[in-house]
């Protein structure tokens, strides 16, 4: 038994909704891990209406730190959502 596991740079969620949706009718793929789906907040539970069977989980990382802080901070604020 083997556990398939697949990572994919969505581009936007509208985007790459089309894609993620192979990926989890693919009975080969167990795991998805997802970058860049440009979601907000209020939006993450788009990713559990995708698929029935699967269940989206969204963990974001930033190490504290005055320079990374401040860049997320830049990035956050300069980042367009539709």
């Amino acid at each position: 038994m083997y556990i398939g596991i697949a990572t994919y740079n969505m581009h936007g969620f509208n985007n790459g909704s089309p894609v993620l949706l192979e990926l989890c009718n693919n009975a080969n793929i167990h795991i998805t891990t997802l970058q860049e789906h440009w979601l907000h907040d209020n939006n993450l539970h788009l990713l559990n209406s995708l698929h029935p069977e699967f269940v989206g989980l969204c963990v974001i990382y930033v190490r504290k730190t005055a320079y990374l802080s401040a860049l997320w901070k830049t990035i956050w604020r300069c980042r367009f959502f539709l």
